[in-house]
């Protein structure tokens, strides 16, 4: 298909042993509908076949360039590297164990025609499980869906803000303009880029679009860990309460309500998985979130986070405990028990 404007896309895919997923990843980008590709791969020092196959799939298709990092960087710089080096107008950061639908660049080459440039395009994907089922990705709510907005005048749309680096498209002016690149950080780089990058963004179009597919609870990946790196998360909400003082107040009780489900949901998860203590959780709870903002009902539809708040701070570990389990029956035998229920009133009624 032929566009009035054909932007050059550049792909940047960091890679550590993934030997399993690698060829699939790298088939759905060269076979793309769309052609103005370049192809950044960084071998960031994987021990597999990764370099075989690389070198292989770079034999075949000239826009394929690799880069091979003199030590291993973790995720995020990774990326750096790739980025520092692309020519293309837009940047995309795929992850090696996920793959794209065959049409999915033409697709957001067709929005840029439609449109015009944007900072950013946030697109949405299907998600494959182990199972081998796929889910398609919820479709985004029609009063966002195909336009353009900009945080600092609808700060509402962060609610829709999907932190992973994968699923956006990025202008590469906006990305050298804002200096804006991934941290060290070894697992969840991407919360504190996601948080600089909608601050900054003056146009970020959201498309119900599905481009890729995304590989969940892959065996051995980052994120199956990721509760090892809690405390990523906690130095992301202090970044946020820092660089958000000089904003207005509901620019900034949006940015916050952000992190602060992330932190709630990390840090019970952390607990639940046994890296930390109750008492830990308690202070990371009382050190950084505010209970004024976990209550406000214009950020929180729902009252969990202030609900979960609430119960860690004044529970004992022994309280809070039987209290978890209680509520973990009931959601496990809550729908036996019904039917037992009610076949029981139906036998005593006749």
């Amino acid at each position: 298909m032929k566009f009035n404007y054909e932007p050059l896309i550049s792909v940047v895919i960091p890679i550590y042993n993934v030997e399993k997923y690698l060829r699939q990843c790298l088939d759905s980008v060269t076979a793309q509908t769309y052609k103005n590709l370049e192809i950044i791969c960084v071998n960031d020092c994987s021990t597999d076949n990764c370099a075989k196959i690389l070198e292989e799939f770079e034999a075949n298709d000239n826009r394929i360039k690799i880069i091979n990092n003199e030590k291993n960087l973790g995720l995020g710089l990774s990326r750096n590297a790739g980025i520092k080096v692309v020519t293309g107008e837009y940047v995309h950061c795929l992850d090696s164990d996920d793959w794209l639908e065959l049409d999915g660049y033409e697709k957001l080459v067709k929005i840029l025609n439609n449109i015009g440039k944007v900072d950013i395009i946030r697109f949405c994907f299907s998600t494959y499980y182990n199972n081998y089922k796929v889910k398609k990705s919820e479709q985004l709510p029609k009063i966002i869906d195909n336009k353009i907005f900009n945080f600092q005048d609808t700060p509402w749309i962060i609610e829709h803000w999907f932190p992973s680096a994968w699923a956006k498209l990025v202008s590469r002016e906006f990305i050298t303009n804002n200096n804006l690149y991934y941290n060290d950080y070894r697992c969840l780089e991407d919360i504190e880029y996601s948080v600089l990058s909608i601050i900054k963004a003056k146009s970020v179009y959201f498309t119900s679009d599905s481009i890729m597919f995304y590989r969940a609870n892959r065996k051995g990946s980052l994120l199956s860990k990721k509760y090892k790196y809690l405390e990523n998360v906690v130095k992301d909400t202090d970044m946020t309460n820092e660089i958000s003082k000089d904003l207005p107040e509901q620019l900034r009780k949006y940015l916050l309500s952000y992190l602060y489900t992330y932190l709630i949901n990390m840090a019970l998860g952390a607990y639940y998985y046994r890296k930390i203590g109750f008492d830990e959780l308690k202070e990371i709870y009382k050190n950084h979130l505010q209970y004024s903002i976990l209550s406000d009902k214009e950020l929180f539809k729902s009252n969990y986070n202030a609900l979960i708040y609430n119960r860690i701070v004044s529970y004992t570990p022994l309280h809070f405990r039987i209290s978890y389990c209680v509520r973990q029956f009931i959601k496990v035998h809550f729908q036996t028990y019904t039917k037992i229920y009610f076949y029981l009133k139906k036998v005593f009624k006749k």
